[in-house]
Order: structure tokens, then sequence, then C-alpha cells
């Protein structure tokens, strides 16, 4: 879902930069389908010009078996099905070639640069992560015999990896989870190897977030062309000038008229994710750790997915006394507000916010540069981890509760239980201690950077007109 509505994002930017573009956006039938969906995609409200489509496929005829899929995890139920709408997505090509300046796919599904191969077209690649996911997977994707077929079974102490673009050697204690299974670390170096035949790769950052990083892409021969295209966002009523009250739904409405009678910057949003949750005991040490901080507080808690029922997905609670410690809701009644899920962008967006707990998925990290508020770092599952290490060691622009906590979505389980005094300590240096005055500065900065970088002038928009007028050259040549 989170990759699907930033091409949708990106289309937008496209058609309203070259206005010899339109995009088709295709969505395939997946046996696992985030409930939002159905309604993101009645309320993408897309152009009136219809430069941007959304062409839902059809679902395949000989699907496999949920004996096949259901147990594995989502990178290996995304891969198997693409293969299979490899013929299905062949044929939509076929039918608009005469249109088709080429095909953009995204990361996890690049069994499509095959079919832009085989039509003679132009293929890019959608890197919807940061340019540090990128840069890892191609320095161990090179090392090609010499990589680890297991990178599970290598030591706890190995010596950190030295990647070009990082300041910093990269523990493995935050090398992204694909790495650390043997099955989804093929499966991301073939990607790595597929990236490499593409006429170019649209990453979703910015020049001044990631630029050492970005310069050293950009000076190895054997990758294409990178372009940094973000920062990439869905901000729904953000992007509007005027926020009618109806618009907003009664649950959002209490969320930020509550944040509306809170001090400014004096609120810590605590969000995991579409994803993301935790079993009761780390509930418990988080709310320990939440009311020890003395710091007022918007906790986005939700339930773990119950595989009896077929649940791969958390879903909200329907009453938060069940999971929280006894009176922990009377106690913190004048301070915080419990919350499911939260509307981030709109939450991120108010003044009263002053630190976020955050999981560091990608799209997280970016709304809170956008709207300048510092992370505390929670890292769960993907390349989190990697993401958490960058914010805190490479670029200062947030403060470690911790970098290497793991969470299986499959198993649902955690590698360790947080304890309420690191979630205390985690809030504390964030909002009262040097460290996190420095993060707060800089996180700023980066803002400003962040706000300017696809407006006329700014360092994703000339990249985007270098995107567009190499795409029109490479269909010349092809």
């Amino acid at each position: 879902m989170g990759h699907l509505v930033a091409q949708v994002e990106l289309a937008r930017h496209l058609v309203a930069h070259h206005p010899r573009l339109s995009v088709a956006v295709l969505i395939p039938k997946l046996p696992v389908t985030d409930t939002n969906l159905d309604s993101y995609l009645r309320s993408a409200a897309l152009p009136d010009d219809g430069r941007i489509s959304l062409l839902e496929l059809p679902p395949l005829e000989n699907p496999p078996p949920p004996e096949e899929w259901s147990s594995k995890r989502p990178f290996f139920v995304v891969n198997l099905f693409a293969s299979l709408y490899k013929p299905v997505v062949k044929r939509v090509v076929e039918n608009r070639r005469r249109r088709t300046f080429g095909i953009l796919t995204d990361m996890v599904i690049t069994q499509f640069v095959d079919v832009a191969e085989d039509l003679g077209v132009p293929s890019y690649v959608f890197f919807t992560s940061g340019a540090n996911m990128l840069a890892m997977m191609f320095q161990l994707e090179s090392r090609g015999v010499d990589a680890p077929s297991v990178f599970g079974d290598l030591p706890p102490d190995l010596a950190p990896l030295k990647v070009p673009g990082f300041q910093n050697p990269i523990p493995m204690k935050v090398w992204p989870e694909i790495f650390l299974n043997e099955e989804n670390s093929a499966q991301f170096l073939s990607h790595a190897t597929r990236y490499r035949k593409t006429n170019g790769i649209l990453v979703n950052t910015f020049e001044e977030l990631e630029s050492e990083i970005l310069l050293s892409l950009s000076s190895d021969e054997r990758i294409p062309p990178v372009y940094s295209v973000g920062a990439v966002l869905h901000l729904g009523r953000q992007n509007a000038k005027d926020v009618d009250d109806h618009d907003i739904n009664g649950r959002d409405h209490l969320i930020l008229n509550w944040l509306d009678a809170q001090p400014p910057a004096s609120v810590v949003f605590l969000c995991f994710g579409s994803v993301g949750s935790f079993g009761k005991v780390q509930v418990e040490q988080i709310a320990a750790g939440i009311e020890r901080s003395g710091h007022r507080f918007l906790w986005s808690l939700r339930r773990q997915p119950n595989s009896d029922k077929g649940e791969r997905l958390p879903s909200d609670y329907n009453d938060f006394e069940e999971a929280l410690p006894t009176g922990f809701l009377d106690r913190m009644a004048s301070v915080g507000m419990m919350i499911g899920w939260a509307p981030q962008a709109d939450v991120l967006a108010h003044p009263a916010v002053g630190a976020f707990v955050s999981h560091c998925g990608w799209n997280s990290v970016l709304e809170s540069l956008k709207f300048g508020v510092p992370v505390v770092t929670w890292p769960m599952y993907a390349e989190q981890q990697l993401n958490a290490f960058s914010m805190v060691r490479e670029l200062g622009i947030a403060v470690e509760l911790r970098m290497d906590y793991r969470y299986d979505v499959v198993e649902r389980k955690a590698n360790v239980v947080v304890t309420a005094e690191e979630v205390k300590r985690g809030i504390r240096m964030m909002m009262e201690e040097e460290e996190g005055a420095a993060a707060r500065s800089k996180v700023k900065e980066m803002c400003e950077f962040a706000n300017k970088a696809l407006e006329v002038g700014g360092s994703s928009h000339k990249s985007l007109h270098l995107f567009t007028q190499d795409l029109i050259k490479n269909l010349s040549m092809n």
C-alpha cells in the first residue's frame, strides 16, 4: 500500500512536470491486500485531464494455492505473484506500445524489467526507500560469490560493513532483515542485479539529505543514472490550503481537537506504521516508560493480528484497558490520549507535536522531515534498522531509543523486550537533553530543504527535469 501511494504521488509530479507525459499505474490483484486500498483508490483525486489512470489488473486465472504462500514473508508473496503477472503486464503494454515511453517498476517487483527488455522499451525503477538502502544493496550484490549465501549464519560480532557514501561502517545489528534470511537475501540481491539493467533509478530522497551516498552512486559507472526525486509523499489534507471541518471524520477531529489544547512542541507522538504492533508485555513496558517520562503523549496502539482468524495486519482495540496496565488510562487522562489508527501526516503537521517515536519506515522518516519533527528511533522490520542508523549516526537528526530491535511480521515476535527505563530515557533524551536539542535543530534545517526540493529550482525538481529529458531521449534511441 505504501509503495502504491508513493507511485501515484510520483505520477502527479511527472505529469505536472512535463506536458507530454501520462502515467498508467498497474495494480495487481494480490491475495493479501491492505484494507485501506479500496478506499484509497476511490479517493485518490486524480487530475481531470486523464493523464493519470489506475488500472486494476484482472485476477490470475490459475493463482497459486494458499498453502504455497500463506506462511511466507510478504516479499516472497509479492514476488511470486509478480512473476505470474508478467504475461498480463506484457499484454497491457503491448496494447499501449505506440504511446509507451517506458516501464517504471517498483523496487521489489523487478520482474517487469524483463518485460520492458522483451518489448524493447526503456525500463526504470522507483526506489521507494532511501539511497542508503540502495547503496547497501549494490555493495552486497557487487561482492558476488564473496557474499555469504546465508547471512543469518554470520557471527553477531562480524566486522562492520564499509559502504561507499557512508561516514561510518555499518554494524551487522542494523543490517536490513532481508540480508539476514537466505531466501530474502537472494531475492533482493537479484533485484539489485536487475537494477543495473535499467535506464535509470528514481529514489524517494532529496540531495541535501543523502548527498554523499547519492554522489557515490552516481560516480559508479556500473550503476545507471540515479535521480533523487523526493520527498514524494501523500499528505492528504495537508495538500489543501483550506481544510473544512466536514472533511475530517469524527475520530480524526477528536485527535486534532485534543492536540489544539496542548502547548507547542509538548506532545510525544508514538506510532509504528501499518504493520507495527506489540504483545501485552511490551505494551506494558511502553506504558510504564511513558508514565515515568512525565511528558504529554499521543499513542497509536494497535492489536496484534490473530493468526487463528487468518489476520495478517494489526487492527484497532475495542477497549485499551485489555492491553494497558491497570489504572494507566485514569492516571494519564490529563496528559495523554490513546488512539488506534493515526492520521500520521496531520498529527506531525500539528504544532503541539514535539517528538515522534517511530518505526523509521522511510515514508515516516520523510514525513518527519517535511514537518520538522525529530524522531526517537524504534525500528521494527524491513530496512528500518538501517534508517535508524542513518538518522542517528550519519545525519544527527534523531536520537536512539533502539536501533537493533527486530520484529518478525510472520512469527509476530521480537528479538528483545524494550524496557520501561529505555522508553523513558529515549523520550527524555529528545525532550530534555542536549542531544535532543541538537537533533531538533538539525531537523528544522533539513525541513527547509525537504520543503524546497520539489519546488521550481529545488534539487528534486531539477532531477525530475533531467529524468524526463532522459526518458524522451531513451525512447528515441530504442
